[in-house]
């Protein structure tokens, strides 16, 4: 989910939108398929915000797997818009990494831009969001977005 939410939020970032609606789509043995989504009051293309949302919606799928192991989760991001303008809330406290203009938000999207800048001058493999604990390649993400 980290990485998707990575990869996602950058090429929002890239394109100069931003989304409101995350799905989440988790695919079992055989035809089985369970999506969940949620529509955010306002849109970002935050990493965390998504990674965050993204990993909530990716455990109440679970919820229903009854221990069948998962072959496939798959994240989108729609109601796309651009993004411009972002009305600041004010500073009456830390706020909500889903909250568009809240402290958190702000901050985040920060650091959005400065790991964006990283990795445009220095490579993708220089900075990465968070661990997934396997350990995947890029070789590996390369010949999964070909399918």
């Amino acid at each position: 989910v980290l990485g998707l939410a990575d990869r996602i939020g950058r090429r929002l970032r890239t394109k100069g939108r931003s989304g409101s609606t995350l799905s989440v789509r988790v695919r079992y043995p055989g035809p089985r398929l369970i999506s969940r989504s949620h529509t955010l009051t306002s849109p970002t293309a935050s990493t965390a915000a998504i990674a965050n949302l993204g990993a909530e919606l990716v455990n109440r799928a679970l919820e229903v797997s009854e221990g069948e192991p998962v072959t496939l989760i798959g994240m989108s991001v729609s109601n796309l818009t651009t993004d411009q303008y972002v009305q600041l809330e004010l500073d009456i406290d830390d706020g909500d990494v889903l909250r568009m203009g809240s402290v958190e938000d702000v901050g985040r999207r920060s650091l959005d831009n400065s790991v964006d800048a990283v990795r445009d001058r220095f490579g993708r493999e220089f900075l990465r969001f968070g661990e997934s604990g396997r350990g995947t390649s890029d070789a590996f993400r390369r010949l999964a977005e070909r399918s």
